[in-house]
């Protein structure tokens, strides 16, 4: 039996060159056609700033904010929380009677809302302001408050509050809380497009949000704060980032298959990739419209299952990254334990710990300028020294408040055994450890 050898002369490796070339290109432009199709397109939905500069973007802020729900949440929900269980106002110089008409002026008049509503326009923008109002339609002279007054306020934003005459952006360029009356006596109120109204500073109690440094402070945010979306910007990128990643993921998760008999032959001819391309998008059109699948008697369809691992590990990093940059506990954020706490109690000290310091105590000045109007129009004296306290965050479930009520009852009448407080005195402290109640 005699082999023959097939000998390939110069020309026919050529040939073959050319051949092989072609279907490159056939299936390029075929891949083309095709994905030209789908009409597919990648949002690229990062937040593109570096600090400060977010903060000075308030459209951009505005967008955010109604964007992404984490956004909201770090803005809203440490507010809520830290004014759930209201204040207290605290003085040696009025009795309880008094103190609780002052309170009653100021949830009538003011309300909590705008309290918490004043820091919420702070975390987000980087300061707002508190403007107060007293039915005087001459807004340039300073507020007087008495009980016949018609008392109410105003909260803004930080860009509504410019030193002229200007449109909406020009904001403050100095520092309002430290001497601003040395350089301006009165401010403009941004009412609508090309609006605005002339204001006393007397009238303004100005909030900002976290300190910067002063080059910054007075460089780029005109003497405000900074808003809480430049802490998180980071984090947020990657968590944008990692979403979009994941979502494209998905669509390339199941992947069809479609076996064409004499695919490659097509390719080669003039009008086959064209023919190629047709064919795909026809039966990918008629399949997701009817979930019918029509095809040749020796064509072949398929689909691929891709398996992807890690993605919920990496998503839980990127949480905690999250939560670190805000302060706040998982469950808060995204609903979920955090690890490394040894009790939940633990993880909720640390958070109410967060809200003191960052909202609470910061928020005492504002109240107690505004405490100072509701004495007045309540027609009691301003003391001298009053202060401003929060009830304590921590929850406690019944057996924990019977034994802090028990302890009190235990000290009260000691002191009430010992002639310290008399029966009246007595009787006021029981009511206020709300161990007896009084009508």
């Amino acid at each position: 039996m005699t082999t023959e050898k097939k000998i390939i002369t110069k020309k026919d490796a050529i040939k073959k060159a050319d051949t092989k070339n072609l279907v490159q290109n056939r299936l390029t432009d075929l891949q083309t056609q095709i994905a030209t199709s789908k009409n597919f397109q990648t949002t690229n939905a990062n937040i593109e700033a570096h600090p400060p500069q977010i903060t000075l973007e308030y459209p951009n802020l505005e967008n955010y904010y109604n964007s992404f729900n984490i956004i909201q949440t770090a803005i809203d929900l440490p507010v809520d929380d830290a004014l759930s269980k209201g204040f207290e106002v605290i003085s040696n110089e009025l009795d309880a009677d008094d103190i609780q008409q002052a309170m009653d002026v100021f949830y009538e008049f003011i309300g909590l809302d705008n309290i918490g509503k004043l820091a919420k326009y702070s975390r987000l923008y980087g300061g707002a302001g508190l403007i107060l109002l007293d039915g005087n339609q001459d807004l340039t002279t300073a507020p007087v408050i008495t009980p016949k007054s018609n008392l109410s306020c105003l909260v803004v934003d930080r860009w509504r509050i410019n030193t002229k005459q200007i449109g909406l952006g020009d904001a403050i360029t100095k520092d309002l809380t430290l001497e601003y009356n040395s350089t301006f006596k009165t401010f403009w109120l941004h009412v609508l497009n090309d609006v605005s109204r002339e204001c006393s500073f007397e009238r303004l109690t100005p909030f900002k949000n976290k300190n910067t440094l002063d080059r910054t402070s007075w460089l780029y945010l005109r003497g405000w704060g900074a808003s809480i979306v430049e802490q998180i910007l980071e984090v947020l990128n990657r968590h944008i980032k990692a979403r979009n990643v994941i979502y494209e993921i998905l669509d390339e998760a199941k992947i069809s298959v479609l076996n064409i008999e004499g695919y490659r032959e097509q390719l080669i001819t003039s009008d086959g990739t064209a023919n190629m391309a047709k064919l795909a998008q026809l039966t990918n059109q008629i399949k997701d419209y009817s979930s019918l699948m029509m095809l040749d008697g020796k064509d072949k369809f398929d689909q691929k299952q891709l398996n992807f691992a890690g993605l919920a590990e990496m998503l839980r990093e990127i949480r905690l990254d999250m939560a670190a940059a805000l302060r706040m506990p998982m469950s808060k954020l995204y609903g979920e334990q955090q690890s490394g706490w040894s009790t939940k109690e633990h993880e909720n000290d640390n958070y109410n710990s967060y809200l003191r310091s960052s909202i609470q105590n910061p928020l005492k000045l504002v109240l107690k300028q505004i405490m100072i109007a509701c004495f007045q129009k309540a027609g009691l004296p301003v003391p001298a020294w009053f202060d401003i306290k929060f009830p304590q965050l921590a929850e406690t479930n019944q057996q924990e408040e019977e034994a802090i009520k028990q302890s009190a009852y235990t000290r009260l009448s000691d002191l009430y055994a010992k002639g310290v407080l008399d029966d009246e005195e007595f009787k006021s402290e029981l009511s206020k450890a709300n161990i007896l109640q009084l009508d």
